[in-house]
């Protein structure tokens, strides 16, 4: 905690600094740099999406047994602006970022259960941007996230059917606090094709407490090791080009996240005819890669809209909640992003 405060004070003094050296700060105005990739997993971004999934039998309680499941993954996330500072060279802006998701099985006939919801706040975000000159990119930015929180829940329906099926893991308390570092090169100022690239890591605060923890309420710890691996690096692309799709004149996008995720090192269970059988698991990294195409519409009134669909093609580990423990997990989907 104690670095924590240290580097929001080290990032608010800075900007303090920047105050009398330059001329113009304007409060509570979102910024138009720095802009997440649509593929980023933790980007504050509200979209819709339907995913067609495995149906393991960790959590899938639905009587009628499938191989693969269509399930709902709406997200609810917003970067609260605070201020932004502008210069002729380069600029910065302070903002938090917030987000919420969910994951359900809405077609499930008897209750639609929520597997797992997912809460993420920032306690302070700093993005800066720089105007580059004779160099092969136009621009590079960072984005600075000094405190990132993350915590999970599972579903009560899901709590209850693990309880009444005695597993000996009911529940992971997957609750976390992460610092976010990311450098962004040849970002797109206007609607014209780019190529724009993302260079970041996330790493614990408390390597000691891990990502997880287990109650002995809940669980056998004796089967959840604590975890040790404490940074996630990831790279990120995505490319847009304009294109007229049935007379919009929008944006066609692809955007790629590629990660090392920690891989969670408790077992996970599978049920044959009455019997459950446990699957030891080592903690591991696992490549991840998300990559979305899709389409940037523009508005009626000729600007570019803020609302992007999607087809979604996804493998790595499960990323919700305590399921991070399960890998080579693939998802097929379709969405939409709608980005203020």
């Amino acid at each position: 905690m104690k670095k924590c405060l240290s580097n929001i004070i080290v990032v608010l003094g800075f900007c303090l600094c920047s105050w009398g050296a330059f001329s113009q700060t304007v409060f509570f105005k979102k910024r138009d740099f720095n802009l997440p990739a649509y593929a980023d997993h933790y980007a504050p971004l509200t979209r819709i999406g339907f995913s067609l999934m495995p149906a393991k039998d960790d959590y899938d309680i639905r009587t009628e047994k499938s191989r693969f499941v269509l399930y709902n993954e709406p997200v609810l996330g917003v970067a609260l602006p605070l201020a932004v500072h502008r210069s002729p060279r380069w600029q910065w802006a302070l903002s938090i970022p917030i987000s919420f998701s969910v994951w359900f099985d809405f077609l499930e006939a008897r209750t639609s259960p929520i597997l797992n919801t997912d809460y993420r706040v920032g306690v302070l975000e700093w993005n800066a941007f720089f105007e580059l000159s004779g160099v092969p990119f136009r621009n590079i930015g960072i984005r600075w996230v000094p405190l990132f929180h993350e915590s999970t829940h599972l579903g009560d329906e899901l709590t209850i059917e693990r309880l009444r099926n005695a597993l000996p893991i009911t529940r992971i308390n997957v609750s976390y606090e992460v610092m976010d570092l990311a450098f962004l090169l040849n970002q797109p100022r206007a609607d014209e094709q780019n190529h724009m690239f993302v260079l970041g890591a996330r790493i614990l605060w408390d390597a000691r407490k891990g990502w997880y923890r287990a109650d002995p309420l809940e669980s056998d710890t004796s089967k959840v090791p604590p975890s040790r691996r404490s940074a996630e690096p990831y790279f990120q692309y995505q490319w847009q080009k304009p294109s007229s799709f049935w007379g919009y004149g929008g944006l066609w996008v692809l955007s790629v996240d590629m990660s090392l995720r920690v891989r969670y090192g408790y077992p996970w269970y599978e049920k044959r005819g009455s019997l459950w059988i446990e699957h030891a698991r080592q903690e591991a990294y696992e490549p991840c890669m998300n990559l979305l195409a899709g389409y940037r519409w523009r508005s009626n009134d000729g600007s570019l809209s803020n609302t992007f669909t999607y087809m979604r093609l996804y493998w790595g580990i499960n990323y919700h909640g305590q399921f991070r423990n399960l890998g080579n997990f693939p998802v097929l989907g379709v969405g939409v992003i709608y980005r203020p």
